[in-house]
């Protein structure tokens, strides 16, 4: 993931790995639930996140780590929020 700002325009790119695989997960949910590994329900939900850029860099490696189209999601919908900041 790169961000660039100039002090008229943000660009946050080299993120497409991760945003590829938001493939077929509804996008417009309030969020997503996966069962994790040891069997436990996992909730992945962003709404109360703060939209910094932190949080975003946090979200893009732990999508990025897990591979999971529900945090990919969480991810591009908290970049969508944060590049609303900035225009």
């Amino acid at each position: 993931m790169r961000t660039l700002n100039n002090g008229v325009v943000t660009v946050i790119d080299g993120d497409e790995v991760v945003v590829n695989r938001t493939a077929g997960i509804d996008m417009n949910a309030p969020y997503w639930e996966y069962v994790g590994t040891d069997g436990v329900t996992v909730r992945v939900d962003v709404s109360s996140h703060r939209p910094n850029m932190d949080v975003l860099a946090g979200l893009y490696q732990k999508a990025y780590a897990s591979k999971r189209p529900e945090d990919a999601a969480a991810y591009v919908r908290h970049k969508t929020r944060v590049l609303a900041l900035f225009s």
